[in-house]
This record gives structure tokens, C-alpha cells and sequence, in this order.
């Protein structure tokens, strides 16, 4: 996702040269335009070949995409950046991904890699994702409407939702753990591991 994302930070900088660019100029960002869309979209069929080939992190990736709001690149970020988040404790998850309401790391949290990087890229997506489930997912819109008229400032009231988003992409992956695990173990029933 590294590279995806640098590529499209370089689109958005293009497209909004474009706007203001000279006649003479349109060809040539034009065309630069269409290459970097060219090649987000051979990564973006890289990444699902990636997940086609993988049907753990498909099953998530399903998942995570069936909740309003949530689209291929939040739920690619996640998976990339966060991976399967029944890992984590709850405080924990919204700390690595810098949506803990004092969003202060502590020791106990911080692990290997670029953990600052990480939650930037992770944020940012979340924050994609919750200004879109703000217009389109009733629970994450009036959970919003709800902050800003008790006078909550609309950034406290977009952290709020990209928490309560990320907890419920967590509820559901607990769950979808819990469930797989529960018909493994009835399948090893079935075949007759572990009986005596």
C-alpha cells in the first residue's frame, strides 16, 4: 500500500494543478495524469490478486467492505497496516491507529516498525471512510449529528466516528473469529479428531 498511496498523493497534486495549469501545460500533466492512474490500477490488481490467493485476508476484506462507508482502499489500508485486528485489545487498536481519544501511545502498545508512519497512513483512511459513513451509514451519521448538537467541534465529532467505525470493523472480526474457530472445531468433530 506504500506505493499506492505515494502515487495517489502525486495524482491529487497533479489533478489540482490541472485546474489552475496554463493551456499550454494541460497536455503534459494530462499525460501524466493517465500514467500514475495506470499504474495505481495495475496495484490495485496486484492487491487482489494478493487477496484472491488468500482466503483469510479475502474473507476480512469482504467483511470489512460490507459495512456502509468502508471501501477497497480503507479496508486494503487496514489489512495492510493493522492486519487481523481480534489481535488486539481494544485500547490497543485505537491507539496503533492514532484514534484514542488522547491518541497518546504507551510503552505496552508500541511495537516493531514504524509505528508513527503506520498510524498516519491508517488515520487518514479512517478519516476517508468516516466522512463518507457520516452521509451514508445511518448508525455512524447519527452518532455525528448527535456530538455536533451537544456543540462538539465537527474534527472531535469525525474522531469520534472514525473510533466508533474502527470498533465495529473489530466487533466483527472477533466475531468472525469466534465463528471460524467454532466450525473448525466442529469439523475436527465431524472427522473424528479428538476422540478417544
Amino acid at each position: 500500500m506504500d506505493r499506492r498511496i505515494q502515487l495517489n498523493h502525486i495524482l491529487i497534486q497533479e489533478k489540482n494543478r490541472l485546474a489552475e495549469s496554463h493551456p499550454s501545460t494541460e497536455a503534459s500533466i494530462q499525460r501524466v495524469i493517465a500514467i500514475l492512474q495506470k499504474e495505481i490500477d495495475d496495484i490495485d490488481q496486484a492487491i487482489k490478486g494478493i487477496l484472491a490467493n488468500n482466503q483469510e485476508m479475502s474473507d476480512r476484506d469482504r467483511l470489512f467492505q460490507s459495512v456502509q462507508g468502508v471501501g477497497p482502499v480503507t479496508s486494503w489500508t487496514i489489512l495492510a497496516y493493522l492486519g487481523d485486528l481480534s489481535q488486539y485489545k481494544r485500547n490497543q487498536l485505537v491507539a496503533l491507529a492514532g484514534v484514542a481519544p488522547s491518541d497518546k501511545d504507551t510503552g505496552k502498545i508500541i511495537g516493531k516498525g514504524n509505528i508513527h508512519g503506520r498510524k498516519a497512513k491508517v488515520r487518514r483512511s479512517l478519516y476517508m471512510a468516516a466522512k463518507n459513513a457520516a452521509t451514508h451509514n445511518p448508525v455512524i451519521r447519527a452518532h455525528v449529528e448527535g456530538l455536533r448538537k451537544r456543540g462538539k467541534p465537527h474534527e472531535i465529532a469525525m474522531a469520534a466516528a472514525m473510533r466508533k467505525l474502527l470498533l465495529h470493523l473489530y466487533s466483527l472480526s472477533k466475531n468472525q473469529k469466534k465463528l471460524t474457530l467454532t466450525k473448525s472445531a466442529e469439523s475436527a468433530e465431524d472427522n473424528g479428531i479428538g476422540r478417544d
